[in-house]
């Protein structure tokens, strides 16, 4: 009520950016206006593991046959996980890679969000092994993803690029969890 009687003290936008901010010292309250810090810092370079150079040059002497389209991607999954009592919950990372004409998705991962860098590029030469075949090109939708992703694949002698949209993965991922929200 004295607020609304005092024009003074009747809370506004600030012009200046400043934000109002309500602490309570010694049982009474005060209220100051605070200007935040809008300086963008500087988010260090993500730091790319090393690939399996063997392996990779195994997968190359094999001529595997070339065909296809994969899709990448990773997301957070939504239940979070804790691996023990003592240790803070998480959401796990989900990697999936998709065959882009059959929407068939290739062997999925789970990944604390600590570890999935490296998790993303042993995923993807375990699934050319696995299937026994390279794909022509590994699409992804983050420039990050294209990094982790290109020593694997111009490894095995693909190429990997970004692109607005990825059908099949959406589908896969909504499917997924839709199927996590029951």
């Amino acid at each position: 009520a004295r607020r609304a009687r005092d024009r003074d003290l009747v809370l506004g936008y600030a012009v200046d950016g400043s934000l109002l901010l309500r602490e309570q010292i010694d049982g009474r309250w005060r209220d100051s206006r605070y200007t935040p810090s809008l300086s963008i810092k500087k988010v260090a370079p993500v730091e790319i593991p090393p690939v399996d150079e063997l392996r990779l040059a195994r997968l190359r002497r094999a001529s595997l046959p070339r065909t296809g389209t994969w899709e990448a991607d990773t997301f957070p999954l939504p239940e979070p996980v804790q691996n023990s009592r003592d240790e803070r919950p998480y959401f796990p990372i989900a990697c999936l890679f998709v065959d882009g004409p059959t929407g068939m998705v290739l062997a999925p991962q789970i990944a604390a969000p600590d570890t999935w860098r490296a998790g993303l590029q042993q995923l993807f030469v375990e699934l050319v092994e696995q299937q026994q075949v390279v794909p022509r090109q590994v699409v992804v939708m983050n420039a990050e993803l294209r990094d982790l992703l290109k020593p694997a694949v111009e490894g095995v002698g693909s190429n990997v690029r970004l692109v607005k949209r990825m059908p099949a993965l959406e589908q896969a991922r909504d499917s997924l969890l839709s199927y996590m929200d029951r």
